[in-house]
């Protein structure tokens, strides 16, 4: 070994509703925040750094993707503060694992401090769409190490 390491990110089992949506919510927000500002947030989903779905949340935080069919996700969620992601295994609601989220969470508190987000310019669809492909970048690699080892996941 070269003395490197890297940790995975971690990837959330998540159940969908019979019908295929996928839920999720925004909790906390900036210290001091006001709780409508959890309202109109941009979610996107990607799927192999493709953005495959787009919602916004509601005045509770709250947000709904419909007819998704499971797979790997990245949910990446847009706040003023910057940008929050979260990897999802998503799981039909019959063949789930026992122990899969009913839905996607996401806490902003102690968000990020105005003026760290390296794409201060970017639309919010540009930023998601690259960090899925840095994700991606990241993972392939990993991935292709771990086969290459015989190293077999167990499922869940």
């Amino acid at each position: 070994a070269d003395g490197q390491s890297f940790s995975l990110p971690t990837v959330n089992d998540v159940a969908l509703r019979p019908d295929g949506t996928l839920e999720g919510r925004v909790v906390g927000g900036a210290k001091g925040a006001r709780r409508g500002t959890l309202a109109g947030l941009p979610v996107i989903l990607l799927r192999q750094t493709k953005p495959v779905a787009e919602t916004v949340t509601d005045a509770d935080g709250r947000f709904v993707v419909r007819h998704l069919p499971g797979g790997t996700y990245q949910v990446v969620l847009g706040t003023p503060q910057g940008c929050w992601s979260r990897y999802c295994r998503v799981w039909p609601s019959l063949a789930a694992p026992p122990r899969a989220l009913e839905q996607v969470d996401f806490s902003t508190e102690g968000g990020i401090v105005r003026g760290q987000s390296p794409f201060p310019t970017a639309t919010f669809r540009q930023v998601a769409t690259i960090a899925g492909i840095a994700a991606g970048a990241i993972a392939v690699p990993v991935i292709y190490t771990t086969k290459q080892e015989r190293w077999i996941p167990a499922s869940p």
